[in-house]
């Protein structure tokens, strides 16, 4: 079962370190993203494999549900400390109205 957080949850975390990957696609980023977070591509997904297993990442995409595939991926390759931010990054502009919506 993949942990499931509120952007206000993901936002105190990222402010203490825990890396959120962006698994949106170039242009979703170009349009709006998160300070802080990290676009993932296909070198960023090979480093993050290598990391240790207890490292803690959060996913976010648009709405929720690739985040939740690629959480369930890194769950699935042995990461335990994996969590989806709900509602994605449409979500996130209910705590953050600077952010852009499309």
């Amino acid at each position: 079962m993949i942990k499931q957080i509120s952007p206000a949850q993901a936002a105190q975390a990222l402010s203490e370190g825990v890396r959120l990957i962006d698994v949106r696609n170039p242009f979703e980023w170009d349009i709006v993203h998160i300070e802080g977070s990290e676009l993932l591509n296909q070198a960023m997904l090979e480093q993050l494999i290598q990391l240790p297993k207890d490292t803690p990442l959060m996913f976010l995409c648009h709405h929720g549900s690739r985040s939740l595939q690629a959480s369930a991926y890194f769950s699935g390759s042995g990461f335990t400390d994996i969590s989806n931010v709900q509602g994605g990054i449409e979500a996130w502009a209910d705590i953050d109205p600077s952010l852009a919506r499309y």
